[in-house]
């Protein structure tokens, strides 16, 4: 014969479940096979069959019968079974109410993390975390600094035009780090260029050198050029380096936001929450984020470096897992989301462009 589980192993809602069956079938004494279909097929049983059968719920009815009600133990009259339901029904209360405690109590706490974040007081920990060493470059001797002009002149040559930068930009960001088991993520990259650079100033500062050192051109050279004139091109030069690099920093800030929002589930953040969806949103949710409204703060420069990405797309997670409890489907999808976006900025951090 099969062994039975001791009454104990049931939880205390089955408990009162039974207790309550018990008194609504209204049979003295008990009908156990009745008691066991219902019992059975009550959505809160979740074990098999067979471990609720007849014999079960009578056996395990009369322990608890020993347990709470022992001056009437003996008794299954509708009185003895509404008096075992009560003290079930009061016991099963206080357990709810601890269980809603420890909630709140973590809850409280998740609160206070997410104003922490808010306010920055994190920011030095979160630094610590994603803050990589760059790769560290070979020091460059005088004898490679006495190189001949023309061989940089002719690399210089070979590189690609200005036009082509954000196209480098790209393939710079994927083509040695896109990572082919997150091909939903974002697309497939192109290999990366055999010669990159990120700013002309090289290149002009290159073809002047080589042009003033070249005798033949030496001749077409003004033999002074004003004080004011020259400053007034360093600084035009400057204003345009300082543009174009913050040109390129908004690209790439576009495509780490247009690669986490390639997810499965980005769906969820495309626009802003409305109240008809989530009743009571904006009372929990102080500090609204979404995808549109981070790729708008990217594009006037509100945003402007990862650190400052890595912070809304916290904002946003972090919004999603407090307003959606524990064990639903959003809060699921949501975590799954966030740890995926993780990956890409850590991935990010870990190039020259991110360090």
């Amino acid at each position: 014969m099969e062994r039975q589980p001791a009454p104990a192993a049931w939880p205390l809602r089955e408990q009162l479940l039974l207790a309550q069956i018990v008194h609504q079938d209204g049979h003295v004494p008990p009908n156990w096979a009745s008691v066991s279909t219902h019992i059975t097929s009550h959505p809160c049983v979740k074990e098999t069959p067979r471990a609720r059968s007849a014999d079960t719920c009578e056996r395990v009815w009369t322990a608890l019968m020993q347990t709470h009600v022992p001056s009437d133990a003996v008794r299954t009259d509708r009185g003895a079974q509404l008096a075992l339901a009560q003290r079930l029904y009061a016991a099963r209360l206080e357990e709810l109410v601890s269980d809603i405690a420890v909630e709140d109590k973590a809850f409280h706490e998740l609160h206070e993390k997410i104003e922490g974040l808010r306010a920055g007081r994190y920011d030095d920990e979160l630094q610590k975390h994603v803050q990589v060493k760059a790769p560290s470059e070979p020091a460059k001797t005088e004898a490679a600094s006495t190189e001949p002009v023309v061989s940089d002149v002719a690399e210089t040559e070979e590189e690609a035009p200005d036009d082509d930068d954000d196209l480098q930009v790209e393939q710079d960001l994927l083509g040695d780090t896109a990572d082919p088991s997150r091909a939903d993520m974002g697309k497939h990259a192109a290999p990366p260029p055999s010669t990159t650079t990120y700013s002309t100033r090289v290149r002009k500062r290159s073809r002047v050198v080589a042009a003033s050192s070249s005798p033949a051109s030496s001749p077409e050279l003004p033999a002074h050029t004003p004080r004011s004139h020259r400053a007034e091109e360093d600084e035009s030069v400057s204003d345009a380096e300082r543009d174009k690099s913050r040109r390129r920093t908004t690209q790439l800030l576009l495509m780490l936001h247009n690669q986490v929002s390639n997810h499965t589930h980005a769906n969820l953040f495309d626009q802003p929450i409305k109240e008809m969806d989530a009743p009571n949103y904006y009372t929990v949710i102080k500090q609204p984020m979404d995808l549109k409204l981070m790729k708008q703060r990217i594009k006037e420069g509100a945003i402007t470096s990862s650190m400052d990405l890595r912070r809304a797309f916290s904002l946003m997670f972090a919004n999603a897992l407090m307003y959606n409890h524990p064990g639903t489907e959003v809060h699921r999808m949501a975590n799954e989301m966030r740890v995926a976006t993780d990956e890409i900025l850590d991935e990010f951090d870990r190039t020259p462009l991110g360090s």
